[in-house]
């Protein structure tokens, strides 16, 4: 019943916040810091 290009913006907007987060997390723990 869901329109796919709505699934399809959904999990791009998740998968740039995954993204973003690994970053951060990289950067916080790994990195920088």
């Amino acid at each position: 019943s869901i329109p796919a290009f709505i699934r399809s913006s959904w999990l791009s907007v998740i998968g740039s916040l995954v993204i973003t987060l690994l970053v951060w997390a990289y950067v916080m723990f790994g990195g920088a810091a």
